[in-house]
């Protein structure tokens, strides 16, 4: 579910990104039926690489995974 948030957010400029690091940190147990919410917030916005910080969190608003990605931006157009 990071990685997915961190793709799109990477990628939402419509120039392809690859990952140059990635990090992940479980904070609490996920059970069966939860319901989890990722929001991603970049923190860097540069010509060639991005930063992001991805928080995970259930139905009650409990932080249960931390993720941070560094991307690099290509020249090439995603469409």
């Amino acid at each position: 579910m990071a990685d997915s948030a961190f793709a799109f957010a990477c990628n939402n400029r419509n120039q392809l990104s690859v990952a140059l690091d990635t990090s992940i940190n479980f904070t609490r147990e996920v059970r069966v039926g939860d319901v989890l919410t990722a929001t991603a917030k970049e923190e860097h916005n540069g010509k060639s690489t991005g930063l992001y910080t991805i928080r995970i969190v259930n139905q009650e608003e409990k932080l249960v995974a931390q993720f941070k990605g560094l991307c690099y931006r290509t020249d090439k157009k995603l469409i």
